[in-house]
């Protein structure tokens, strides 16, 4: 099967990937009914990836910088629920993934595999409007309490300190006022749930917010085509 002509150029680790619908199927991608569903993560991979240090995307051996593609809320409380990638494996997921580049507005949950379970920790379907790739050297695994919702037996990533940092939207770089708005429209979700730890998990989570500002785009005076 050969590639969709409107996608970026490939990077030859994703090259050795099955092609299904004109993409590259994902390493975590699982099988429903003999075919790629790239919603729904494969039993067995987070573990395998984290253990054998694999990528997440391409599902080969990692070095030393470690990527995530992940949304400002993320960025905020340096947790995310899916192992890193390769910088160019993630940079072209945030280029070519339809939801990533805001072709789709929300995740489609339409015709899910009776069964799937949400991944650990808080998830909203909203489409972030910008997407980070949040290069580090370090990562955590750590297992889910059972209170928080869609945990069951999950675990999540805690992220090392970044360093670098790319804001994508459309894929394309993102503008810092860009990167604002979908802050501002996420962070009222999250600010519900420090609510629940009083005025204590508030400012916990305020001082997380501050620190991510100062990982945004330079302001740009430049011009952006939102056609």
């Amino acid at each position: 099967m050969t590639y969709r002509n409107d996608l970026p150029e490939i990077p030859p680790r994703l090259r050795s990937l099955p092609v299904q619908n004109g993409y590259p199927v994902p390493w975590f991608a699982a099988k429903v009914d003999g075919v790629f569903d790239f919603r729904v993560v494969d039993d067995g991979k987070f573990a395998i990836a984290i253990k054998k240090q694999l990528c997440w995307i391409c599902g080969q051996k990692l070095g030393a910088y470690l990527a995530f593609a992940i949304g400002p809320m993320c960025v905020i409380n340096r947790t995310t629920s899916e192992p890193p990638a390769h910088r160019e494996c993630a940079e072209w997921a945030a280029k070519a993934c339809p939801f990533l580049i805001q072709r789709q507005d929300v995740r489609r949950e339409s015709h899910l595999p009776e069964g799937v379970k949400d991944a650990p920790g808080f998830h909203s379907p909203r489409q972030p409007c910008a997407v980070c790739i949040y290069i580090t050297k370090s990562f955590q695994p750590f297992k889910v309490p059972t209170e928080i919702r869609g945990a069951g037996h999950g675990m999540l990533i805690d992220l090392g300190e970044p360093v670098e940092v790319l804001w994508m939207r459309q894929g394309r770089a993102a503008t810092r006022v860009e990167v604002m708005e979908s802050i501002d429209s996420g962070y009222p979700a999250l600010l519900e749930l420090a609510e629940r730890d009083g005025a204590a998990g508030v400012r916990a989570l305020e001082r997380l917010r501050l620190a991510a500002l100062k990982l945004l785009p330079q302001e740009c005076t430049c011009e952006v085509n939102h056609d």
